[in-house]
């Protein structure tokens, strides 16, 4: 298992879409790996999960009383291997179509990945 993490010194608003991309490490060494989901977690409120070392410490959401669990967290299904170029993911939260099309980004995506499976079926 191999966690990265990539922080921002800012707010990243509503995250829709995650855009992965992986050069290949040589040309002739094979360098696939798993992505099996990406999590991308929020600022958390100050003093609330740093210890004296300022590593994040593991918080579960909802446990202590009058926690609501306002650190934002966006999940990235993926469960795919990847060589090499990029890969988009749209986060995981269930979505119908109608919902979708609210979004063009996620509408446009829709479309790109159906034409992308039905190219692959010809």
């Amino acid at each position: 298992t191999l966690w990265v993490e990539v922080t921002s010194p800012q707010p990243l608003g509503t995250l829709l879409r995650l855009h992965l991309h992986k050069e290949p490490l040589l040309s002739l060494v094979p360098d696939r790996w798993f992505c099996a989901t990406v999590t991308v977690t929020g600022p958390h409120p100050p003093g609330d999960t740093e210890d004296v070392t300022g590593d994040v410490t593991e918080t579960r959401l909802g446990d202590n009383e009058g926690d609501t669990g306002d650190v934002p967290t966006a999940t990235f299904p993926c469960h795919r291997w990847l060589e090499s170029g990029e890969m988009v993911l749209r986060e995981g939260t269930a979505r119908t179509p109608r919902e979708a099309a609210r979004v063009p980004q996620l509408l446009q995506q829709r479309r790109e990945e159906q034409r992308e499976r039905q190219e692959s079926f010809e």
